[in-house]
């Protein structure tokens, strides 16, 4: 398990920390109490790289004996600056009900058929609630059983037993497609090749009367 390592953090405001460097957090206690921390953004990002599947993990806090298990509950970012504003931790423990976002992934392969297919893979998680110890690090679908225009929604994918799902039962998750064939060449009517003919005699036609023209000036 990966560890986070914080501070507690005074009344300093969050904006003054971000012009120091510093990464503003909150921790959200079993105890639904909130304590303010703050870290770095590099040792957040380590931390999260080494986490487990729904993504845990041990936070640290200076000056305080032992480890708290938490989740990264919300991460508000500056996409223009390409910055982290603020984070939520939430403080877990193995038999609480939490709501997670829980990844979705394929398993096996697609047959072979005689029009070109694509498996389209609409949704990559699946919000549910559940105990902390009962919830997988992730859900595997088997797609090998598909067949053009078939498609897998939400509810149709088991969850163990204590989970429950959030997201809409109706939303697709997979679905294999007949991928349609586009020409490059472009497509020329018989309206159009009669209307390029029509104005070839009609330019063959002005050629003389610009050569009369011409020797009439002469003149």
């Amino acid at each position: 398990m990966s560890v986070l390592q914080a501070e507690r953090r005074a009344g300093i405001k969050a904006e003054k920390l971000r012009r120091q460097g510093i990464l503003p957090m909150a921790l959200v206690e079993r105890s639904h109490a909130t304590t303010l921390l703050q870290t770095t953004e590099p040792n957040l990002k380590k931390a999260m790289m080494a986490a487990d599947g729904l993504g845990r993990l041990d936070l640290e806090i200076d000056g305080e004996k032992g480890q708290r298990k938490v989740i990264v509950k919300n991460i508000e970012r500056d996409f223009l600056k390409h910055q982290i504003l603020t984070v939520t931790l939430q403080e877990v423990a193995e038999d609480d009900v939490v709501k997670m976002d829980i990844l979705v992934i394929a398993m096996g392969e697609v047959g072979e058929f005689e029009q070109n297919v694509t498996l389209m893979h609409q949704m990559d998680h699946l919000k549910v609630r559940g105990k902390m110890n009962v919830l997988p690090e992730r859900l595997e679908v088997d797609v090998s059983h598909l067949t053009p225009g078939d498609h897998i929604n939400a509810g149709d994918i088991a969850l163990p037993e204590g989970v429950d799902l959030l997201s809409s039962p109706d939303s697709t998750v997979f679905s294999l497609q007949i991928v349609k064939e586009v020409s490059l060449e472009p497509e020329t009517t018989e309206e159009g090749e009669a209307g390029a003919a029509e104005d070839g005699e009609a330019g063959a036609a002005a050629e003389p009367a610009a050569e009369e023209e011409e020797s009439g000036g002469s003149e």
